[in-house]
């Protein structure tokens, strides 16, 4: 189940900042946001790397950083 204070990784780093049913909303390491639908959110292959409470522990988290 996709939520907020998710860390994934594809190529880059990202984490999960907001989930509706329809968007997805990631913030990139370097700074970036982008919004996927949910739809093909689920569909990818995603690693997920580490999960916390809010989505600004998890921008804080070491995991996240390096």
């Amino acid at each position: 189940m996709i939520r907020e204070g998710q860390i994934y990784s594809n190529t880059r780093k990202f984490v999960i900042t907001s989930v509706s049913l329809k968007w997805v909303v990631v913030l990139f390491q370097g700074g970036s946001v982008y919004r996927h639908t949910r739809k093909r959110f689920e569909k990818c292959n995603f690693e997920l790397i580490a999960e916390y409470p809010t989505w600004q522990e998890a921008v804080n988290s070491r995991e996240f950083r390096l």
